[in-house]
């Protein structure tokens, strides 16, 4: 660097001497030169690092290439440097450069950040930009559409940064991913690896062969490409860059100009350039150009000078509209003045409805597109900004060719030449059609809040900072009687009451600090004087920085109605004595009501068991009397009896049920049904009612319901009851029962049933009262069809205890749809249940199977008696008999017995008594079955507390006698094996528990090893008592209805008794014992603790 300052003073030296004269010297002196300067290009050698980035710089048959290798070629070839270049990728060459193993780097972008580590010339060589690229056809137009793409950039490289934080402001979420160069960032976006790159507008493309990649309309952060030096080192190199670039730029017909043609605009860019090579002419010459350096150099700093400013210039605008059409999707044109030359992006053409393909890229394409309204002040506006006297700045209306009137917001920036005259024209535009609408709307819905304001029917005010008036509104003035002008600028206490104002000001005081909402109730001042009462609702008025400017307030007159809720105050305290009054005598009422229901139903309870005792005798003698040799009249006449007596049954019936509802004695079963054999049930009972009328019974069931858990009879009894209706109350036709699940909450199942009939109907006013007690559709069908009323309404309270819900809709005339649903829990069935057998076949295998096998009827009514004989006898069993308890023990003593039937009501000694003698005889195994007319669970209960082990109402049906006498003969039967076994079987279960019993039963042939079974008992209840008795010491101390309370104790004794039963029946010696045995007696007692517990629960 020091020979080229040498150079050139001796050339100054040269022309002095030439002007002097002395030419020979002279040119003895420039061979010396040089000589000199061939010696030291020979020596002075500039490593400069190069790296791919097509068409700026790149390799290529072993050569490098590109427009910043021909600028540097001629600037060393103009200061005598030798050029060495080494290739590698970026990284490589700015770590080779810290090394100090290279002198320069090329293509480098200038930035803050990088200058705190290279130096740069103050010219650049190129001005480009961020670009993101996509395949063809892809569907990236905005930064937003980068959302959860790959992308590849350049590692290290500042496109990279930029895109980086381009993705953080817009908040969008990019997969990064780093190359080691541009052409593996364009191949992983040919090939599919990535969504798109980032890399400079002026990277060509064209190595993928035949695989392309294409700009999208993203750009991004403008840059200066030029070349650097490590910082503080050959700063020679880049001042004599810096002064070669800049002569450059000002002559359009330098290397830089004429490369940048050939690489950047040539639609092939060819790869070869041109080899500039030192040329000598005469030495006159050179002393001549000698001569003329310093004022050349003086003329082209003044034109850089210029150039500069104006590069730098569109250098910001270009940022600015960059970042702007980024963000904004804005049109960007360019308005060459010179040759009338309008050029347009694509989104400008969409703007404006204009087909590229057939444009006139004049300003004309935009004049015309103009609205004849808008066209001579817009044109004016943009002549006004080509003059310098302002910005074209402007918003206009176009004429769409397809979308009609659209609003467009215009801005350009005027470029000029040094002399200030205007040579081009950069701009954007923006459809703001939308803005227009939503400020026609905001200016409508300004008008319409106004008209709100002024017809308000609350006072409306607003206050300044200082508590002043600043809006008034018609309610206001009706309120508090001052006119808009009189109120505005007065301060708040002008209508506040003297003993107020403190009060008002602090709550005032309170908004503008930061209170977000204020309720008040104030006595204020009418301007008349008079006093009224008001409630305020205020809140702060807030500018953009949350700044509290101001309050708004809702004033509502509330004087009237205050004078109101006084009077209303007065009833209320007068009201109130009248209620306790009126409370104290229904509850007196309703204690003697509920004493006289009980009373009700006890009697019907005693009253039941005297009507079912002889009403067995009818209805037994009638089915013994069908069942021999009778002529047709005889038979008729008998099926009559039976009928008539089967009525009467069922009218007692209901009435027993009714009166254990009430009495809140119903206690449901839960056992595992089958739902098939519920419905065939169901069909043989009203089988012969059916034939009888014609009529034709459907049955319809989901296939997916198969076992149930519940109560089958009382579900048989309400379903009875629906079907027996529409047979009943239809003439002709048909009768459905549907059955499906309508709703799986996972521990249970909702499932309803229908029955629709083709009879007569109900109207819609006596629907409302069908499912009370006593009551019927009308009386005419009372008359009719008969009945008590009641089966709707047992029906109602079953379907309620099993957590269902009831209902019916009909057309008079056409027929109805009673339906009811029921609530089923889920439980696995540990076995498969018996099925049940029919009263022929029940009978045939007692014949078969226990033929001549001694039975005991026990009953003080001697028609009882001969019923239940000739049954059994018929069956092929022998009966003794015996008329009361007493008796019943001394036949027991004397014979063994296969099976006892024991009645519950006798003189001298009932069958309680009875039993309790029996079974407290040594070796007394024998199953005794309860023959009673009371049909309540307590005498159910007790029969099974003394002992006995199954029970049967009467009247009694031949079926159910045959079923359970065969049942407990093979029962007997299998225990008789066992000898040195205890009895499960005497185990003392009501129907609710009839599951237990069946389970342990199929244990008894368990082999296995003898436990102290009675002893595990014992220690289990002992522990089940305790937590019942801590459980109602708990429920002592709940705020819960003592009828509540007393209900859900009860059912916790019931409990107790029924195990205390099965504790008494066990027998004191050994019985095999299993973890089957204990998980089935656990099971049990968990399962009615866990529902006991759910019912306290919902009062809790």
């Amino acid at each position: 660097m020091r020979l080229m300052h040498f150079v050139e003073k001796r050339c100054r030296a040269i022309r002095v001497r030439v002007l002097g004269g002395n030419l020979l010297h002279a040119l003895l002196v420039l061979c010396f030169l040089f000589n000199a300067v061939l010696s030291y290009a020979a020596t002075n050698i500039v490593r400069v690092g190069v790296y791919d980035t097509k068409p700026l710089v790149f390799a290529e048959n072993g050569k490098v290439k590109g427009l910043f290798v021909d600028v540097l070629d001629y600037i060393a070839e103009q200061e005598g440097w030798g050029l060495e270049y080494v290739y590698g990728t970026w990284a490589e060459n700015l770590q080779r450069l810290a090394d100090g193993e290279i002198d320069l780097v090329t293509t480098v972008a200038y930035s803050a950040e990088r200058a705190k580590a290279y130096d740069f010339p103050e010219e650049f060589v190129i001005l480009d930009w961020g670009v993101v690229w996509q395949r063809p056809g892809g569907s990236i137009q905005s930064i937003p559409d980068l959302s959860n793409k790959k992308i590849a950039v350049l590692k290290g490289d500042i496109y990279a940064k930029a895109i980086v934080s381009q993705l953080e402001q817009f908040q969008v979420s990019a997969q990064v991913i780093f190359k080691n160069n541009y052409y593996e960032v364009f191949k992983a976006i040919s090939d599919k690896e990535v969504d798109a790159g980032a890399a400079g507008n002026q990277q060509d493309t064209g190595f993928l062969e035949g695989q392309s990649v294409i700009r999208t309309p993203i750009l991004f952060s403008p840059v200066r490409l030029t070349y650097a030096v490590k910082k503080n080192k050959n700063g020679m190199l880049i001042s004599k860059i810096d002064e070669h670039i800049a002569r450059m730029k000002a002559d359009k017909d330098s290397v830089l100009n004429i490369k940048s043609k050939k690489w950047l605009e040539s639609a092939d860019r060819g790869l070869s350039r041109g080899v500039i090579a030192w040329m000598l002419i005469s030495f006159g010459a050179v002393v001549l150009l000698a001569s003329f350096v310093v004022l050349l150099r003086r003329q082209v700093n003044a034109r850089t000078k210029d150039i500069v400013l104006a590069k730098e210039k569109m250098t910001t605008l270009s940022q600015r509209l960059l970042m702007a059409t980024d963000a904004a999707r804005l049109g960007i044109w360019d308005l060459c003045l010179q040759e009338n030359r309008m050029l347009w992006d694509d989104r400008m053409y969409e703007l404006y409805g204009v087909d590229r393909s057939s444009a006139n890229n004049t300003i004309e394409i935009w004049s015309e597109s103009l609205h004849p309204e808008d066209r001579a002040r817009t044109l004016a506006e943009y002549q006004s900004a080509l003059r310098g006297e302002s910005e074209f700045d402007t918003s206009f209306r176009i004429l769409h060719p397809t979308t009609g009137v659209r609003y467009i917001k215009a801005n350009g920036v005027v470029i000029r030449d040094r002399d200030g005259n205007p040579i081009r024209v950069l701009g954007i535009n923006a459809d703001i059609t939308a803005s227009k609408l939503q400020e026609a709307e905001l200016l409508a819905a300004h008008q319409k809040l106004s008209l709100q304001f002024d017809q308000a029917p609350l006072g409306f005010i607003e206050w300044d900072s200082d508590f002043k008036v600043s809006q008034w509104n018609p309610a206001a003035e009706r309120i508090f009687g001052y006119t808009r002008n009189e109120a505005l600028g007065h301060h708040y206490s002008f209508i506040v009451k003297d003993d107020e104002c403190n009060s008002m000001r602090g709550k005032m005081q309170a908004l503008l600090a930061g209170a977000a909402f204020d309720r008040s109730s104030i006595r204020n001042v009418r301007k008349d004087g008079s006093i009224i009462d008001c409630r305020w609702y205020s809140s702060p008025l807030r500018n953009d920085l949350g700044q509290a400017f101001g309050i708004i307030s809702l004033v509502e007159d509330i004087t009237e109605r205050k004078l109101a809720q006084q009077e209303l105050e007065h009833y209320r305290h007068h009201l109130e004595q009248l209620v306790e009054a009126r409370t104290a005598e229904l509850t007196e009422a309703k204690r003697v009501a509920e004493a006289a229901n009980k009373s009700k139903s006890t009697f019907l309870a005693t009253m039941s068991h005297e009507i079912r005792t002889p009403l067995n005798a009818i209805i037994g003698m009638a089915h013994i009397l069908r069942r021999g040799d009778l002529s047709a009249v005889q038979a008729d006449r008998v099926g009559k009896i039976h009928i008539a007596a089967e009525h009467l049954l069922g009218l007692i019936n209901d009435i027993l049920d009714l009166s254990k509802i009430e009495a809140d004695k119903v206690a449901l079963e839960y056992v595992h049904f089958e739902i098939d054999e519920l419905l065939a049930n169901i069909k043989s009972i009203v089988f012969e009612r059916v034939q009888s009328k014609g009529l034709m019974l459907e049955i319809y069931k989901d296939p997916s319901l198969r076992v149930l858990y519940g109560d089958p009879l009382r579900l048989q009894q309400a379903l009875l009851n629906y079907v027996g209706n529409a047979i009943k109350f239809t003439d002709s036709g048909s009768v459905v029962l549907r059955v499906r699940a309508q709703e799986d909450h996972g521990d249970s199942v909702i499932v309803r049933f229908e029955v629709e009939d083709t009879g007569i109907g109900i109207s819609q006013e006596a629907i409302g009262r069908l499912f009370a007690p006593f009551e019927q559709a009308d009386n005419s069908t009372t008359r009719k069809y008969g009945g008590t009323g009641l089966g709707l309404a047992i029906s109602r309270r079953i379907v309620e205890l099993m957590g269902g819900e009831i209902g019916v809709s009909s057309t008079l005339g056409a027929g109805s749809v009673f339906w009811l649903t029921v609530r089923l829990p889920k439980k696995e069935r540990r076995r498969e249940m018996r099925p049940k057998l029919a009263e022929a076949e029940a009978e045939q295998l007692i014949r078969l199977r226990h033929h001549d096998k001694v039975v005991l009827l026990v009953d003080d009514e001697p028609s009882n008696l001969e019923i239940a004989r000739i049954y059994l006898e018929e069956a092929g069993l022998v009966t003794h008999s015996a008329s009361d308890g007493i008796e019943a023990i001394a036949k027991v003593k004397e014979n063994a017995y296969a099976l006892i039937m024991m009645d519950m009501q006798m003189p001298r000694m009932d069958g309680i008594e009875a039993t309790k003698a029996i079974r407290g005889m040594v070796g007394s195994r024998m199953p005794i079955i309860a023959m009673t007319a009371n049909a309540f669970s307590e005498t159910r209960t007790r029969c099974f507390q003394a002992g006995m082990n199954d029970f049967i109402s009467k009247p009694f049906k031949p079926d159910v006698l045959f079923e359970k006498v065969l049942r407990w003969l093979e029962h007997h039967e299998k225990f008789a094996e066992h000898e040195s076994l205890p009895k499960i079987g005497m185990a003392m279960i009501d129907g609710e528990h009839f599951e237990l019993v069946k389970q342990l039963e199929a244990l008894v042939d368990v082999q296995i090893g003898s436990v102290q079974f009675f002893d595990y008992l014992t220690q289990f209840g002992a522990q089940l008592k305790a937590h019942f008795k801590h459980e109602e010491s708990f429920l002592n101390s709940l705020a819960m209805p003592a009828n509540v309370l007393h209900k859900h104790i009860d059912e916790h004794s019931r409990i107790l008794e029924d195990y205390a039963g099965l504790h008494f029946n066990l027998m004191r010696g050994k019985l095999p014992s299993s973890p089957e045995l204990l998980q089935i007696l656990r099971g049990w007692i968990v399962d009615h603790v866990t529902r006991y517990d759910a019912e306290i629960k919902k009062y809790l």
